[in-house]
């Protein structure tokens, strides 16, 4: 154990760490307890020091500060207690630590989509965090924002272990959330078979004929003999499994393309679909098996097959694999290219950059996939999607082909500027100069918002209050990156003539008329968020020609 100083020492985050934060980076990173101790002395308002020092994995450091009374439970900024952090790094030791000093196993996450610790752990492959909470009193049936238990976040990345436990440990199969129950998240999520046979042991699995057991489980083991024994006796080669999955389904996405080819002789629907709408194609597609793929389109499986409650189709499938020469082979058959799920709204496109797939996410934007379509509630692009997952490659592509169309690019000199009121307009008709440039990745736009020349200083080197205010008054400018559509250019500024604006949106609508370039801004957003208070109160129209 340590020797402790005085209890003077409180657990709270201290002045120096805030002026020196390369200080406490490498005293956590190193675990120093007694340099901890030296360094940080004054407590301040901040209580996320045990935060910090549980995401440094500092055991010695945070076991300090447990000890110290903090409130265990408190969150950071990011809406994490401690617990949460400590599970997101996997470090067990600090999980056991938090558990024997109390810490409620329990607690959401503030905001996102409000997990638990359990539903976090159960995002991992290894069991042992899951296992320590379940042992503290972890409840397996509490449920996130959409709806899902731990069980459909384990279902969600396929981790058969965790959902092993978490049924032994009393999951409600019978759950359901936006996503529907577990065997929905299984194959909604494109998981491999290993994952569905774990359900077809629990009462989620409907007992069927002993005749259609048979041929499923000979389609799923390629037992051609039996199959054929089967289907000549009259078996039906449309036969499903207790969980709703076609036998040509689970022949195709194991990549039998005998058996594939033995159930459509006789009479298998190469259409029909399993209880999430995917065809026996997307499967196919799904695992890269492209000569099954191609013998379903041959014997008339339709590319766009699915439903309309997730709409899972088999180019989306391809994407997931991530085989460009199959989805191009999809897409030659017909597939909609631009044909997106229910849940997240998402193209092939997304679905491929969510695998960082980018061979098959350049082969759809060459082949002109939409990549401005708006996607996940309307946040992101396949722009702004790529540059999340910090995919450069794809951002520069899609930049490159946003150059190509880009009528915007070049320097444009300002001639009017125009306020717009909901009961008036005031007019600039001879602005004074002015210049907006926009290059393929950037902007930058300066003018004069007056009607009034911009008067010089009498000093240069010794300007008045009143001067600097006056010319401050005088100019607008700013610069930084965007985000082009075929109407709208939406300018985040890296420097701004108002110190603190630097991060904040502004949305410009621009069309063309008679060779000037109208651009109108119509919204702003501020860095934090917050809008101006001229917002849906005033537009501004400004009228420039290329110089």
């Amino acid at each position: 154990m340590f020797k402790f100083i005085s209890g003077s020492m409180l657990c709270l985050f201290f002045v120096q760490a805030a002026a020196q934060p390369e200080k406490l980076t490498k005293i956590l990173k190193e675990d120093n307890v007694s340099e901890f101790v030296r360094h940080y002395s004054e407590p301040t308002a901040d209580t996320t020091l045990l935060h910090k020092s549980v995401r440094a994995a500092a055991y010695k450091i945070s076991e300090f500060l447990i000890q110290k009374e903090p409130d265990i439970n408190s969150f950071d900024e990011n809406g994490q207690t401690p617990l949460h952090i400590a599970i997101e790094v996997e470090n067990a030791k600090l999980v056991k630590l938090l558990i024997n000093s109390g810490v409620n196993p329990n607690l959401k996450t503030k905001g996102g989509l409000e997990g638990t610790p359990l539903m976090f752990a159960s995002s991992i492959k290894d069991p042992a965090i899951s296992k320590l909470l379940l042992a503290a009193g972890a409840e397996v049936n509490i449920v996130d924002i959409n709806g899902d238990p731990a069980l459909n976040w384990a279902a969600y990345y396929g981790h058969t272990d965790q959902m092993k436990l978490l049924i032994k440990a009393g999951a409600d199969l019978s759950l359901r959330s936006k996503h529907g129950n577990v065997v929905d998240v299984v194959l909604r999520l494109w998981q491999a078979d290993s994952v569905a046979e774990l359900l077809r042991q629990t009462s989620l699995a409907t007992k069927i004929p002993n005749q259609a057991a048979k041929l499923v489980n000979a389609a799923n083991t390629n037992d051609l003999e039996v199959a054929r024994k089967i289907l000549k006796s009259g078996g039906d080669a449309n036969a499903m499994d207790g969980l709703g999955i076609p036998a040509l389904q689970l022949a195709a996405q194991k990549g039998y393309l005998e058996m594939t080819q033995l159930l459509l002789d006789n009479g298998a629907d190469p259409n029909k679909l399993n209880r999430v709408g995917q065809p026996p194609l997307a499967l196919a597609a799904r695992f890269g098996h492209k000569d099954v793929a191609k013998l379903l389109l041959d014997n008339g499986a339709n590319p766009n097959a699915t439903d309309q409650h997730y709409r899972l189709t088999s180019l989306i499938g391809a994407a997931v694999n991530g085989d460009a020469s199959l989805g191009q082979m999809l897409i030659d058959a017909g597939a909609n290219i631009d044909h997106t799920d229910s849940v997240n709204h998402c193209a092939a496109l997304h679905w491929s950059l969510f695998y960082s797939h980018n061979e098959f996410a350049t082969m759809m934007i060459n082949s002109g996939a939409d990549y401005e379509m708006k996607v996940l509630d309307n946040r992101y692009t396949a722009y702004t999607l790529a540059k999340f997952y910090g995919n450069q490659e794809i951002m520069d592509l899609i930049q490159a082909k946003r150059n190509q169309l880009n009528p915007l690019l070049g320097s444009w000199m300002f001639k009017e500027i125009h306020y717009i009121y909901k009961d008036t307009t005031y007019s600039v008709p001879e602005a004074y100069p002015g210049t907006f440039v926009v290059a393929p990745n950037r902007y930058a736009i300066m003018y004069n918002p007056s009607d009034e020349p911009r008067k010089p200083f009498q000093s240069l080197a010794k300007p008045t209050d009143a001067e600097i205010k006056a010319a401050f008054q005088s100019i607008v400018f700013n610069s930084g990156s965007y985000e082009l559509s075929s109407a709208m250019m939406v300018t985040t500024s890296d420097i701004a003539r108002v110190p603190g604006f630097e991060g904040g949106k502004q949305y410009y609508e621009y069309k063309f008329e008679d060779d000037a370039l109208h651009l109108k801004m119509v919204d702003e957003t501020y860095p934090d968020g917050t809008k101006p208070a001229w917002y849906q109160k005033l537009e501004v129209l400004f009228i420039l020609t290329k110089e």
